[in-house]
C-alpha cells in the first residue's frame, strides 16, 4: 500500500469519526433541548401547585374564621335560649304562686287566660323557629368542620 493510499484511508477514517462526533453532538444538543423543555414544564407545574396551595391556605383561614363565627353565634343562641327558658320558668312560678294550680276567685287568671294561651302559642312558635335556626347553624358548623378536616387531610395545614 502506497503512501497516498494510506493517507486516503486515514482521511476516510477521520471523516467517519467526524460524522460520529457530529451525530453525538446533535444528540447531546437534542437531549439538552428536551431537558430544558421538561424543566420549564416542571417549573410551571410547581408554580401552579404553589398557587393552589396558597389559595387553599387562604380558604382554610377563611373557613376557620367562619367556623369560629358559627361557634360564637351558636353559643350566643344557646345562652339566649337558656336565659329565655329561665325567664319563662320564673313566669310560670310567679303565675302559680299568684293563682295556685287551679284558678281561684281572688285572682284575675281568667282574664289573663286568653293572654296566656296567646303567649304560650307565640312562645311555642318562637321555640320552633329557634330550633330550626339552631339546626341550620349546627348543620353549617358541621359542614365547615368536615371541610376543614378534609383540607387538613389533603394538605397538612395546621398540623
Amino acid at each position: 500500500m502506497t503512501e497516498v493510499e494510506k493517507l486516503k484511508k486515514e482521511i476516510e477514517n477521520l471523516k467517519t469519526e467526524l460524522e460520529k462526533e457530529k451525530k453525538c453532538y446533535f444528540k447531546i444538543d437534542e437531549n439538552f433541548f428536551y431537558v430544558k423543555v421538561r424543566e420549564a414544564n416542571l417549573l410551571k407545574k410547581n408554580q401552579n401547585l404553589q398557587y393552589e396551595l396558597n389559595r387553599m391556605q387562604e380558604e382554610n383561614a377563611h373557613l376557620e374564621k367562619e367556623n369560629a363565627d358559627i361557634q360564637n353565634s351558636h353559643m350566643k343562641l344557646y345562652n339566649d335560649t337558656k336565659d329565655e327558658i329561665r325567664e319563662l320558668k320564673a313566669e310560670i312560678e310567679r303565675l302559680r304562686k299568684k293563682c295556685g294550680e287551679v284558678p281561684c276567685e281572688g285572682c284575675d287568671c281568667k282574664s289573663e287566660g286568653m293572654n296566656l294561651e296567646a303567649l304560650v302559642y307565640e312562645l311555642q312558635d318562637q321555640h320552633q323557629q329557634d330550633c330550626i335556626r339552631y339546626n341550620d347553624m349546627r348543620t353549617a358548623f358541621l359542614k365547615t368542620v368536615d371541610e376543614l378536616a378534609l383540607l387538613r387531610k389533603h394538605f397538612g395545614v395546621g398540623q
